[in-house]
């Protein structure tokens, strides 16, 4: 979206259940956790956004976060065992 006008620049299909985005300024990747499992990644280039990969991520998991020093991504949720996170490298 512009944040000049509200104009929208791009769209991308990611999984249901995404509540979490996280986006890495250095690399330009925008990560997208999936309640389902998945983790979506796209790359933001030129205002516009290029699926990169889907990774498999623990079920529930829609909260995400990236390190901006190492770049690494992590998730957090709960289950029937207790509360977790998770650390995901994800190379292009």
């Amino acid at each position: 979206m512009s944040q000049a006008d509200g104009k929208i620049l791009s769209v991308a299909d990611i999984p249901l259940r995404v509540d979490e985005i996280a986006y890495d300024r250095e690399t330009h990747h925008v990560y997208c956790a999936s309640g389902l499992g998945k983790i979506a990644i796209f790359s933001v280039e030129n205002a516009r956004l290029a699926p990169l990969a889907e990774i498999t991520s623990a079920s529930g998991a829609r909260s995400i976060a990236v390190d901006p020093r190492n770049h690494s991504i992590w998730i957090a949720y709960m289950n029937a065992e207790g509360s977790f996170i998770q650390n995901f490298e994800f190379v292009k």
